[in-house]
């Protein structure tokens, strides 16, 4: 069973004994790729800074064999992250595989340090195997300091960094 989508030929030659046979080379045999069953991210898991922008991610849609697939009819593809920030992917999800092609590309921005999971998934045209990968995104450097009263906590990567509202406290009590 040969499952790699690829273009070759094939040659028949004679074995030791049989003289009067000629060797015979067939046409080109093409081997197309099946239809897309997974989506993969075909980039490196990145590292980043919080709050900076990623390099170029890729999302391929692949066929069971993990050959890439470039015709299906076009494929909206929902990008989301695990991260707890304030994340953007550019262009906005959901990108488009469109037919003719085998994927597409996205950048990330993540203000949350940590190793969010990005998940590419789709349902549209049908339900496929999301494609999943672990990034890093590491503090970025201090620009502020941030003073919590009791009553309230830390909450990295909102608009305030934090939640509650001061407790009343009496001094000297």
């Amino acid at each position: 069973v040969y499952s790699k989508s690829d273009v070759m030929t094939l040659t028949a030659t004679a074995t030791a004994g049989m003289t009067s046979l000629t060797a015979v080379t067939s046409g080109n045999i093409t081997f197309s790729a099946g239809v897309a069953t997974k989506l993969v991210i075909t980039t490196t898991a990145v590292t980043i800074t919080a709050g900076v922008t990623s390099s170029s991610i890729t999302v391929q849609r692949q066929d069971g064999n993990g050959n890439a697939n470039t015709t299906d009819a076009s494929r909206s593809v929902t990008l989301s992250s695990s991260s707890t920030g304030i994340v953007t992917f550019n262009p906005v999800s959901p990108l488009t595989i469109s037919t003719g092609s085998s994927s597409a590309s996205f950048t990330y921005t993540d203000e949350q340090a940590g190793t969010p999971t990005i998940t590419a998934a789709s349902t549209s045209p049908t339900t496929i195997t999301s494609g999943t990968q672990v990034e890093t995104v590491n503090a970025g450097t201090l620009a502020k300091l941030q003073i919590l009263l009791p009553g309230e906590t830390a909450a990295p990567g909102s608009s305030t960094g934090k939640t509650g509202s001061p407790t009343a406290q009496t001094a000297g009590s």
